[in-house]
């Protein structure tokens, strides 16, 4: 009886053991996982942010501002660009920082842009009214010329030289519509 009484606590040894030592490995597995979670939530959130974000930018917000700069060029137009809101010290807050970068120089650039068709659009003005002063003062001579001269000649000359000066009026009419003018 005694034999079996100590074989029985033996046994129970070993069992106890092993199942102290499953519930270990349990609890060690719960704790591992619960950390891994963690760790890839810290990972995962930050990377959706800077894809919303930077998908917001690229879609919304840039055309956006660029339509603005190109609407008023004169407005003189903020060029601050609000950050995405990735704000840790890792390399996924480097590169939504460089984001942020390329989108305040791709902002700069569209004024630029802005300012340069303003200039050139000025430009176009300003030849087609010098250019059409002109006309407006050669059409003025040849009507005179040819009232005071009979000459058949000299008339279809001068008329050739006012289809000449039509043809000017509707290039300087074009310069106009290039710089976005109605004629």
């Amino acid at each position: 009886g005694s034999i079996v009484a100590q074989s029985q606590a033996l046994q129970a040894g070993p069992r106890q053991s092993a199942l102290l030592t499953l519930g270990v490995t349990a609890a060690v597995l719960v704790f591992v996982l619960a950390v891994a979670l963690v760790v890839a939530r810290s990972v995962v959130m930050p990377l959706r942010r800077l894809k919303a974000g930077a998908l917001q930018i690229a879609s919304v917000v840039l055309p956006a501002r660029v339509k603005e700069f190109a609407e008023r060029p004169d407005a003189g137009l903020s060029l601050d660009v609000q950050p995405i809101s990735v704000y840790s010290a890792d390399e996924i807050g480097q590169v939504a920082r460089a984001f942020d970068q390329v989108h305040a120089e791709a902002l700069r650039l569209a004024g630029n842009e802005a300012i340069l068709r303003r200039n050139v659009s000025a430009m176009f003005v300003s030849l087609s009214n010098r250019s059409q002063n002109g006309i407006g003062r050669l059409a003025r001579m040849i009507t005179a010329i040819s009232g005071r001269h009979p000459d058949d000649a000299l008339r279809a000359d001068l008329a050739a030289m006012d289809r000449m000066l039509i043809r000017m009026r509707r290039d300087c009419e074009n310069l106009l519509v290039l710089a976005g003018y109605e004629t």
